[in-house]
């Protein structure tokens, strides 16, 4: 089996008695519990947090690593300013050492493991965007290339491909609710995205994959106004709603999928 993620540059191949979790990239072995999971992170120098020995594989200097308590072994590669690290570990009761099949699988991936050209990347298409460039019923506002996010944990999470804000009204058919926790402030989010609405959302580069469209969320920037409309309309959170969004900013990190979407709300109405 083949993997591709033409947004981080990445592609490999796997064999096809794994069983793969693609929203967060991981491989599973229906004989036991143990995991086999890929990570790709943007780093500004090599963190070397895989002490092993090197070996060349396909041309590329892979560490060889183990966890000798935990019984887990992957490989690590920093290139370009990117990290990869295919891991397995043992997991489940009672435990069962990865197996052989899943060592050699470790192997295939790694063997089989090429970056894209950097010009096909995520990181490169927000960079070449231009202010005022349209994408539907929105424009280009403001775009934060990989190289200015780099480092700024205050803001991202982890370092991103890129940010991309947007100027102009969205109109999307959706669900609003308030997703706090028991220690937090009110957090409202839309969901559960109407499939046809799929491609109002601006599309950078490569689509959006509309079949995981159940996982979409974009978070409400403007909570105190969010509430006072919910209120006043008294909308329940399995209401459909036509909801309008004006700046909506999106940020794209390593592993594909969904960027990472926040909006301001403007107004909700039933949907008709």
């Amino acid at each position: 089996m083949i993997y591709e993620d033409k947004e981080d540059g990445f592609r490999f191949e796997y064999p096809a008695f794994l069983d793969l979790d693609d929203t967060c990239l991981t491989f599973h072995n229906p004989d036991d519990s143990n995991e086999l999971a890929l990570g790709i992170a943007l780093a500004s120098k090599d963190p070397g947090r895989f002490p092993g020995e090197t070996e060349i594989i396909n041309g590329m200097n892979w560490v060889k690593f183990s966890f000798p308590r935990g019984g887990g072994a992957g490989y690590a590669i920093y290139h370009n300013y990117e990290e990869a690290s295919i891991e397995g570990t043992v997991q489940g009761t009672p435990a069962k050492p990865l197996s052989s099949g899943e060592l050699q699988a470790m192997r295939q991936m790694v063997a089989t493991f090429a970056f894209a050209p950097l010009s096909s990347r995520m990181d490169s298409k927000i960079a070449a965007l231009k202010i005022g460039q349209k994408f539907g019923s929105v424009h280009v506002g403001h775009v934060v290339t990989r190289a200015m996010a780099n480092g700024n944990r205050k803001k991202y999470w982890t370092n991103p491909l890129g940010e991309v804000d947007f100027a102009g009204p969205l109109t999307l058919t959706a669900h609003i609710s308030d997703q706090r926790s028991m220690n937090s402030g009110p957090q409202w989010v839309i969901g559960a995205v109407d499939t046809i609405d799929c491609s109002k959302l601006p599309q950078i580069a490569y689509p959006i994959d509309c079949k995981k469209l159940p996982y979409l969320q974009i978070r409400l920037n403007n909570p105190d106004f969010v509430a006072r409309q919910m209120k006043e309309n008294a909308y329940p959170d399995d209401v459909p709603l036509t909801i309008v969004v004006d700046h909506l900013i999106e940020v794209y990190y390593p592993g594909g999928g969904f960027p990472s979407f926040s909006a301001n709300l403007v107004k909700a109405s039933r949907a008709r």
